[in-house]
């Protein structure tokens, strides 16, 4: 038969006192409740989404509408990423407290780091099978862009007068064109040669990077600058790089001290 160690950490709130046998009353349980927070109601909010989206579509709704639609799911999600923070920070700060206080923070931080590794490294793989298996089907073709010239004309000091070339001669002439149209003459109008590539632009929004790069990216995120603005950027890696230290601190402590300790336990009290 197989026996397990029980093991109180300092979270645990042991209580000494009697235990009533007396059955406790069941609780009932409102259906609309669990209706609301189960599957069925997730499925319900979902197809109520997607038929109120696709009817909003058709409307032709103007950005401003569209943009009021957005807001109650957008507040949601601003709510969610209030509380991750905060309570990854405290759960992270708690467990590394009461893992070195029974002795077995050496055990699960191995376990955990393999798991991390073995996890990311399925990842990994998973993504490059999925773009090896469709990246047939969507391609790398590169849509053309029009490349279009670059046209400027020069205003002189007389109101109305703008510089003209007229085969190899340049002069300030009155362009009576633009001034009964608003449309330069053809001879007012200048065509930039951009030879340098001083104005042209990426027709990308993704920034190129190196593996090194990447690498040396992440290390710096391991140990942040500022734990105040990775706070606000919730930076989760930074966050948990703080936090492990933290709790090997807030552990080794004094025992007359315990009460950093037991305020942080607190707070992730309140957060769960």
């Amino acid at each position: 038969m197989a026996t397990y160690d029980v093991v109180e950490t300092p979270s645990a709130v042991a209580s000494h006192l009697p235990i009533d046998s007396t059955p406790e009353p069941p609780v009932k349980r409102s259906r609309i409740k669990e209706f609301y927070f189960g599957i069925p109601g997730i499925l319900t909010g979902a197809a109520i989404g997607i038929a109120l989206g696709a009817l909003v579509q058709t409307t032709s709704p103007s950005k401003e509408v569209v943009s009021w639609i957005g807001v109650p799911g957008s507040l949601f999600i601003r709510a969610i990423k209030c509380l991750v923070t905060p309570l990854v920070f405290c759960s992270l700060l708690v467990g590394m407290a009461d893992m070195l206080a029974v002795g077995k923070a050496s055990r699960i931080g191995w376990r955990t780091a393999l798991l991390y590794i073995t996890t990311t490294m399925i990842g990994a793989t998973e993504g490059l099978l999925w773009v090896l298996l469709f990246r047939s089907s969507f391609g790398n073709k590169s849509k053309s862009i029009e490349v279009k010239a670059i046209e400027f004309a020069f205003a002189c000091e007389e109101p109305g007068h703008f510089l003209t070339h007229v085969g190899a001669n340049v002069s300030c002439v009155y362009d009576e064109n633009y001034n009964k149209t608003s449309t330069f003459s053809p001879s007012s109008v200048f065509v930039a040669n951009d030879i340098h590539r001083s104005f042209a632009k990426r027709n990308s929004g993704f920034t190129q990077r190196t593996l090194s790069q990447s690498l040396q990216g992440q290390l710096n995120a391991i140990v942040p600058s500022n734990i105040t603005q990775a706070f606000a950027d919730a930076t989760l890696l930074s966050i948990i790089m703080f936090a492990i230290p933290f709790g090997v601190a807030i552990a080794l402590l004094p025992r007359d001290l315990t009460v950093v300790a037991d305020f942080f336990r607190a707070i992730n009290i309140v957060f769960m």
